[in-house]
């Protein structure tokens, strides 16, 4: 199985970011504007995030290895049910590996906000996101507040992004 050149970038660029080969990157910011400082967090507790966030995409990582994807489509069919069962095993691999790559996604905005001191800050509001939030949910980027608004409103079809 081949990797799309795009998630090969991608995962160059998480490794680089899990690595901390980013921590001695410049902020891109304009005009020299201060980043947004979480007050509720302490550096220990951003340290304790990142290391689950870093421990849980690892694990992400290696369960979507290239060879996992072989794992289930290996199976000779040899008549209908088991065409229909390969069939159903390929349908919930490739919703687990969805699910996964969006998770993946998430914790990679959430490291990403970490390194621009923005993590901690809803998106939506820019006030400070709760810590036990963040204990419980550390890609989370916006405040229950906003997220509960969001959730009420009407979806288009995608997902409320948490």
């Amino acid at each position: 199985m081949q990797i799309n050149p795009l998630r090969r970038v991608r995962l160059i660029w998480v490794n680089l970011i899990l690595d901390g080969a980013c921590s001695n990157m410049p902020n891109h910011r304009k005009n020299n504007e201060t980043p947004m400082q979480t007050p509720n967090l302490s550096k220990q507790q951003i340290a304790d995030l990142s290391r689950q966030l870093r421990t849980r995409y690892e694990v992400l990582r290696r369960r979507s290895a290239p060879w996992s994807a072989d794992v289930a489509t290996g199976a000779e069919v040899h008549d209908t049910k088991d065409a229909a069962s390969a069939e159903v095993l390929d349908e919930v691999q490739a919703a687990d590996q969805r699910r996964d790559a969006t998770e993946m996604g998430d914790i990679e905005q959430a490291l990403a906000r970490m390194h621009a001191q923005t993590y901690g800050v809803c998106i939506d509001c820019g006030q400070a996101i709760g810590v036990e939030r963040l204990q419980a949910y550390p890609t989370a980027k916006r405040c229950r507040r906003c997220q509960e608004s969001r959730e009420r409103r009407p979806r288009s079809g995608s997902s409320p992004g948490r």
